[in-house]
């Protein structure tokens, strides 16, 4: 299921959206956005721009028992979710992940391959940052992209790439 929330659009987060929009933000390129279940990429890679604020536990190649600090953006980046989630009376015990993807039209490629972000609970808040299209699908039900739309939801989801120009969404995972 998908619920929508209220963006309450503090100066930090409109400060925040500003700079990850700008052409002088930071993004490492990955070749393939999600591995199916046995670690295959797509037929059709799908490549994304990502900047990791928080990464999450177990990843490679340091495999940390804990979300690790990988960005300068971590202090503002926490003020908008705490923001976001008192403003919307959202309980959470822990955060795993936070990370700003960029995906842009690839020929061939409509849609991410169906994952979940980790192999135990959890819940994804997506901020889409622009008004780029490219729905988020989960549990059979889409929501449409609104620039500052605010989603959580759980489970196995995919999204769609956008059709023209780019999609900017902050990802954060959390229990």
């Amino acid at each position: 299921m998908i619920s929508e929330f209220s963006n309450p659009k503090t100066q930090e987060y409109l400060k925040f959206k500003k700079e990850v929009l700008d052409c002088y933000f930071p993004w490492c390129w990955t070749a393939d956005s999600v591995q199916d279940e046995d670690d295959n990429p797509h037929k059709n890679p799908i490549p994304v721009f990502t900047h990791t604020i928080v990464k999450r536990p177990l990843d490679p190649p340091d495999y940390n028992l804990y979300p690790k600090q990988t960005s300068a953006y971590v202090n503002i980046a926490n003020s908008i979710l705490q923001q976001i989630f008192l403003y919307n009376k959202i309980n959470v015990e822990c955060v795993f992940r936070i990370g700003v993807n960029l995906t842009i039209p690839v020929i061939g490629s409509e849609k991410t391959l169906p994952h979940v972000d980790h192999d135990f609970p959890h819940k994804n808040l997506l901020i889409y940052l622009n008004g780029g299209d490219g729905d988020t699908v989960c549990g059979g039900e889409s929501f449409s992209p609104k620039e500052d739309a605010i989603i959580v939801f759980e489970g196995e989801h995919y999204h769609y790439l956008p059709s023209k120009s780019r999609r900017v969404v902050l990802i954060c995972t959390f229990m």
